[in-house]
């Protein structure tokens, strides 16, 4: 779906009353080529992914397809157009906002791929801070307890210590 360069900012205002009034998704048919404002307001919008996706079903005939297309996407991409120009797709003075709301969609996932990797190679390249689960718990211990835990220790070292004892045994023919 394209739509009139001169149109953006009137349908950017458009998007945002339609997610006001709740509206998520929108419905066309790939035979429009040049959306007019007019257009886009007689278009049928849904409240769930899944009436949208009905209708589209419905609507689909052999010569005819009927497309969805998230309102919410749509809005953020034309908005992100207006800061970041490389992502809008021109033909003249038409922009195809299908096309946009695509690119936009995957410069997010791309900056949200760096982001991960780069939160990847921080838990690599530095080690994880302290915390109560790695220190154990601050609680005072009680003297007796701490000298059987001293003897204890004492005696299992002892035991590693000592040599093993041969035993002799005999065998029976």
């Amino acid at each position: 779906m394209t739509i009139s360069e001169y149109d953006y900012l009137l349908t950017i205002d458009y998007l945002k009353r339609t997610l006001d009034k709740g509206e998520r998704y929108l419905a066309y048919g790939d035979w429009i080529t040049l959306c007019t404002l007019e257009d886009l307001k007689s278009l049928p919008t849904f409240r769930t992914n899944y009436d949208a996706t009905e209708y589209c079903f419905e609507n689909t005939t052999d010569r005819d397809f009927v497309v969805q297309l998230s309102v919410e996407w749509f809005y953020k991409a034309m908005l992100e157009g207006i800061k970041d120009l490389t992502i809008l797709v021109r033909k003249g003075n038409l922009i195809d906002v299908e096309m946009t709301a695509f690119y936009y969609a995957d410069k997010v996932e791309n900056e949200l791929t760096k982001i991960e990797k780069k939160e990847i190679s921080n838990e690599k390249n530095n080690p994880k801070e302290k915390t109560l689960e790695h220190v154990g718990h601050f609680e005072k211990e009680n003297p007796v307890s701490q000298q059987k835990d001293k003897q204890n220790k004492s005696l299992s070292d002892q035991k590693k210590n000592r040599k093993p004892e041969r035993k002799r045994r005999r065998f029976r023919l």
